[in-house]
């Protein structure tokens, strides 16, 4: 089990779920995007339960080992769904490619159209 501590929660997940959750958020990460993801979670009595996660990529996610007596929390539906989105966002980084990266040249006021139409008396 992995408690993950993400935007001041934290919540107890199953490894493969939490292994599949940072490949989505690094994912998210690389291509400055955010997406909202529900995971279901083992509370503190031991208890099923779900959280939802808006996922952006300024917010850091700490995962640490969680001994637990509680069964793992597994669901392959949950882990097929963050792998899909994983493989989205790989393909359409591929596709689309980013803008090139722009060089600003700073001018003299005198050589810039910007103020063309001021006149300076002396």
């Amino acid at each position: 089990m992995k408690k993950i501590h993400y935007a001041g929660a934290t919540f107890v997940t199953g490894d493969v779920i939490a292994r599949a959750l940072i490949a989505y958020a690094h994912a998210l990460v690389e291509t400055n995007m955010s997406d909202v993801v529900e995971l279901p979670i083992s509370r503190r009595d031991g208890s099923a339960g779900r959280v939802e996660l808006l996922l952006v990529p300024s917010a850091g996610m700490l995962f640490e080992s969680e001994p637990t007596l509680v069964r793992d929390v597994v669901s392959e539906a949950v882990v097929g769904d963050l792998r899909r989105r994983v493989a989205m966002l790989a393909s359409h980084t591929a596709v689309v490619s980013r803008p090139p990266v722009t060089t600003w040249e700073v001018r003299a006021a005198s050589e810039s159209p910007l103020y063309s139409d001021v006149h300076t008396f002396a």
